[in-house]
């Protein structure tokens, strides 16, 4: 069986942006990153900078139905790992195709911290 992926690491941090990564370039974002419920950066596809962190700060407040401060074009999906209230946030135009891509990246992502 032919290994589908390119990128690999046993390093959790590298893992998890290179599952980002592989999905923000197959969903046509510009961004995907992880947080926690404290709006901490877990992972990010560009790896930790200003505009992941602050974007992962936002996604605790989006994900619970916040206000008016969170990007139009941030969409967060919730999920649960390690005991851990996590987000998804992507930031671009959501399609079905971005949907799809939102889906595999939490079930790497979960796969990967558990």
């Amino acid at each position: 069986m032919e290994e589908r992926r390119q990128m690999r690491s046993d390093d959790i941090e590298t893992a998890l942006k290179y599952q980002l990564m592989a999905c923000t370039k197959r969903a046509g974002l510009e961004h995907m990153v992880i947080g926690d419920d404290d709006g901490y950066l877990v992972a990010a596809d560009t790896g930790k900078n200003f505009e992941s962190e602050e974007l992962a700060a936002y996604l605790p407040i989006a994900g619970n139905g916040g206000g008016g401060a969170v990007p139009e074009d941030l969409r967060v999906r919730p999920f649960k790992a390690i005991g851990t209230q996590l987000y998804l946030g992507a930031k671009g135009e959501v399609d079905a195709n971005a949907e799809a891509e939102m889906c595999l990246a939490i079930s790497g992502a979960m796969r990967i911290l558990n």
